[in-house]
């Protein structure tokens, strides 16, 4: 069990001023739930001794916002989500502890934080794809945060991002027919996402649809249950490698669900996150944020082919810019739009 000094010292100060006003309401609260204790059995030993104390638990943030009683049936809910988090640390680090051996075994040593985001290994995935070198790629590659902000990622950095893609290749090859890859952001609408559409209309009734996680299927909860609903009412079954939804599903259960939740409140926490840390630097007088890749030009040809009724992918190949970019601005005017009155 870990020692947390200052947890400790906040645990202990509501037992004192409980103990102090017995009649006022004190409650703990914190941001989220990992900001808690580290295991269920913790978390379980927690519970216990709020309730003991008569003290409620609020948090902030993640798939249990409110103030709640940590006793009965709630306990046991802070138990089972403790319990998935859990799971979920204990994948990222086996995960980690084999793709640190695959690259020990190989000369390279890991552990050094990505500078690829999901956006750049995409667009080094495509133009790969049309023939491009990595060293030629590098140059129109910029890294969005960090210490190295502004700058070309190294040539050891791409190649650990695709190494990473190849080790999903390496799970799915043997046990595919056929695989699928997507080369852009799984953020996206299903309709927006070549690779995975091609993927679901390549299935037909007692084929079995594998896929590394869960958000893979969509990011988004409402369009994840869709595709789910969509494959199961044809007879495809699913096949989830890694995290809580790990195994073969024939049909929606809970775990499924929640695992497309978690998924997308992963997503908008980063995405909160990474609004937070912006407006922070301009409270302090720096501006952050990607450096734009669409000049006023290349919008206006954006928006006007749009009007024209083409399609995000044909713009995409007309205007030179990725599909992700595209599909930003076409949104972004779609606000502006309805935002003006």
């Amino acid at each position: 069990m870990r020692v947390r000094p200052k947890f400790e010292a906040a645990l202990e100060a509501c037992g004192e001023i409980k103990a102090l006003a017995p009649h006022c309401r004190v409650i703990l609260t914190v941001y989220e739930m990992k900001r808690l204790r580290g295991d269920s059995a913790e978390l379980t030993a927690l519970a216990d001794h709020l309730t003991s104390h008569g003290i409620p638990l609020e948090m902030l943030a993640g798939p249990l916002t409110g103030i709640y009683d940590p006793s009965g049936t709630v306990r046991v809910l802070f138990a089972f989500f403790a319990a998935m988090a859990e799971t979920e640390r204990e994948n990222i680090r086996e995960a980690t502890l084999e793709g640190l051996n695959a690259a020990a075994r190989k000369g390279n040593h890991g552990g050094r934080p990505p500078v690829i985001t999901e956006d750049m290994l995409h667009t080094v995935l495509r133009r790969r794809a049309r023939g491009e070198s990595v060293e030629s790629i590098r140059k129109d590659l910029i890294i969005p945060t960090g210490k190295r902000k502004g700058d070309n990622p190294s040539l050891a950095s791409i190649y650990r991002a695709l190494a990473e893609t190849q080790r999903q290749h390496d799970d799915l090859d043997p046990i595919c027919v056929k695989v699928f890859e997507e080369k852009i952001t799984g953020k996206l609408n299903v309709a927006d996402r070549p690779g995975l559409q091609a993927a679901l209309d390549y299935m037909r009734p007692g084929d079995m649809l594998t896929v590394q996680e869960a958000d893979r299927l969509g990011r988004n909860l409402l369009e994840g249950l869709i595709v789910l609903n969509d494959l199961f009412e044809q007879s495809v079954a699913v096949k989830i490698l890694e995290g809580i939804a790990a195994g073969e599903h024939t049909e929606r259960n809970l775990i499924l669900d929640l695992a497309l939740a978690l998924a997308e409140d992963r997503r908008r926490d980063i995405a909160r996150k990474t609004r937070n840390g912006l407006e922070s630097a301009v409270r302090h007088g720096r501006k952050g944020g990607r450096p734009r890749v669409v000049d006023d030009d290349k919008r206006r040809a954006i928006l006007a082919r749009r009007a024209e009724g083409q399609s995000l992918r044909e713009i995409a190949r007309g205007v030179g810019v990725s599909l992700a970019v595209v599909h930003g601005e076409v949104k972004a005017a779609e606000t502006e739009a309805q935002q003006q009155p």
